[in-house]
């Protein structure tokens, strides 16, 4: 809409005229009702004026001093690292392989396990009074000549102590047939040489042969 239809409009034109009446409306019945009296003499009374000691705001406190300046001291700075250099890479020598002496493996030794030998059988011989050992050597008696001349014959026996190595080492007369005491003793002693000649078998412990040694005329 336009000004020119604004200012024809009559609806806004009765909205001011309307607002003035009433204005005038209220001034009249203001003044008719002693209304505008009462105001004039609340206007007209002595205003009573408080005069107030004026203080001025205190200073500002002064400002605080400037900080010092804090000097800066500056520390030396370090002196860069050195460039690190690599080692120049050695390439390893390889060692020659080692001259191994094959020598041939000789064959293994066969070990033929002999059987154990058998145990030794110690004869322990004959020991006590023995009657019949083994004797290698018998020899024969001498005959006394007086008995061979006389004609006397007999038979002495006799007891041989035999040592372990089958030697006779004593022996004596245990008994003899002849009557004659003379000839006895002549027959004794041909027997006891006898004997003492004897070879017989070893004995652990010795032994005691007893033998008969006979005297025949042939």
């Amino acid at each position: 809409m336009d000004y020119a239809q604004q200012q024809r409009n009559p609806r806004k034109h009765l909205i001011g005229f309307t607002a003035v009446v009433l204005v005038h409306a209220f001034v009249i019945w203001a003044i008719s009702t002693g209304l505008a009296q009462k105001t004039i003499k609340v206007i007209r009374k002595p205003v009573e004026v408080m005069l107030e000691e004026y203080k001025p705001p205190p200073p500002p406190p002064p400002p605080p001093p400037p900080p010092k300046p804090v000097r800066v001291v500056e520390q030396p700075k370090a002196p860069p690292p050195p460039v690190f250099v690599p080692p120049p890479v050695v390439q390893p020598v390889e060692a020659p392989p080692p001259v191994v002496d094959v020598t041939p493996t000789p064959p293994p030794q066969v070990y033929k396990i002999e059987p154990p030998p058998p145990p030794v059988v110690v004869n322990k011989g004959p020991t006590g009074l023995v009657t019949g050992a083994n004797c290698s050597r018998r020899p024969k008696p001498e005959y006394p000549r007086k008995a061979l001349q006389e004609g006397v014959s007999g038979t002495v026996v006799l007891h041989i102590n035999i040592d372990q190595q089958g030697n006779p080492t004593s022996a004596q007369a245990v008994s003899n047939n002849v009557g004659d005491p003379s000839m006895r003793r002549l027959f004794n002693n041909a027997a006891i040489a006898a004997g003492m000649q004897f070879k017989c078998e070893s004995s652990a412990t010795g032994y005691v042969l007893e033998q008969p040694i006979d005297f025949k005329l042939e």
